[in-house]
């Protein structure tokens, strides 16, 4: 009787341990704080149509329809935005009994995305992949889109560390609208003009061309990352300020044995230097004909004397 009774207990004690490891098991990760239809889940919490205040569990795959949306606010006040048509797995996310993230990871497979982190260096514990990319990251505010292409990321605050999971190349981003792709081929591309950027995020990151359905804390401060729409990516009109380059002066044509090597710049400038030269002939010539004519004087005055000699003598 004793030992069925020990036996019953045992069997009690068991049964206690495995409903807590269970329930410690799906404990939830965050919660669905804005939701659009359609957003599916499915993992521990069972599959389900994700609402508006429902728990996401660590593992839970969350897949969105052609206009769904989900905006997850997680324990450690993380937050993460699953654009449409797209899919991320909630692999595994675990907090310390003090609440501070023991490990965190998240695979996002298709689609647009949002990452925000919880301030100071608590997101080190990330692990971000996607089918192309492994992302490293710090506190920071970052979009994410998994294309056919690859992987592009765009920064928006922080700093992020972006590794080709093909070639191993990796690439650190640390300014406002910083933007990298790991493509499938194993390159990593910077893009090099801000035009390129423009045409990145109208093409690619469709979180940060349209902000309005999103909840204030799942914003980000956007200016300076504008689009080809010409408006900032704050949805405020920026205004465009336009300059006329003034027209070049006519290089002058070569006249008078003056030509362009000699350095007149200006039309103006090539005729006064031709004034000049026309001034300094006729200085000469009215010289030449001054002492032309006081030669001339001198020899009829010479003349004039020779002839009153002569008639004295006569």
């Amino acid at each position: 009787m004793v030992r069925h009774y020990r036996f019953l207990s045992g069997l009690a004690l068991c049964a206690g341990l495995l409903m807590s490891t269970q329930a410690h098991a799906i404990d939830p990760s965050g919660t669905a704080v804005a939701v659009v239809q359609a957003t599916n889940a499915s993992g521990p919490g069972g599959s389900r149509m994700l609402g508006d205040a429902q728990p996401v569990f660590g593992g839970d795959r969350i897949a969105t329809g052609s206009i769904g949306q989900a905006q997850i606010l997680f324990k450690d006040n993380t937050r993460l935005v699953v654009g449409s048509n797209s899919s991320v797995v909630i692999d595994r996310f675990v907090l310390t009994d003090t609440g501070s993230k023991a490990g965190a990871t998240m695979r996002f497979a298709r689609g647009a995305f949002r990452f925000i982190g919880s301030g100071g260096d608590g997101n080190t514990g990330y692990n971000l992949q996607t089918p192309t990319a492994t992302i490293g990251i710090r506190s920071t505010e970052f979009d994410i889109a998994v294309s056919p292409r690859g992987t592009a990321v765009l920064v928006f605050d922080g700093a992020v560390q972006v590794c080709n999971r093909v070639s191993g190349k990796c690439a650190t981003i640390d300014r406002s609208c910083g933007a990298v792709i790991a493509e499938n081929n194993g390159a990593l591309h910077l893009p090099e003009s801000g035009g390129e950027t423009a045409q990145l995020i109208n093409t690619s990151f469709p979180l940060a061309g349209n902000q309005s359905g999103l909840r204030r804390d799942f914003r980000v401060r956007t200016t300076g990352c504008r689009g080809a729409d010409g408006t900032d990516r704050n949805d405020k009109p920026k205004l465009q300020k336009t300059f006329r380059a003034p027209a070049p002066e006519p290089e002058p044509e070569p006249h008078c044995g003056y030509s362009q090597k000699k350095g007149y710049r200006s039309e103006a400038s090539f005729q006064a230097a031709s004034f000049s030269a026309k001034g300094e002939k006729s200085a000469k010539a009215e010289k030449k004909s001054e002492k032309k004519a006081k030669k001339q004087t001198r020899k009829k005055s010479k003349k004039g004397k020779k002839g009153r000699k002569g008639g004295k003598r006569g």
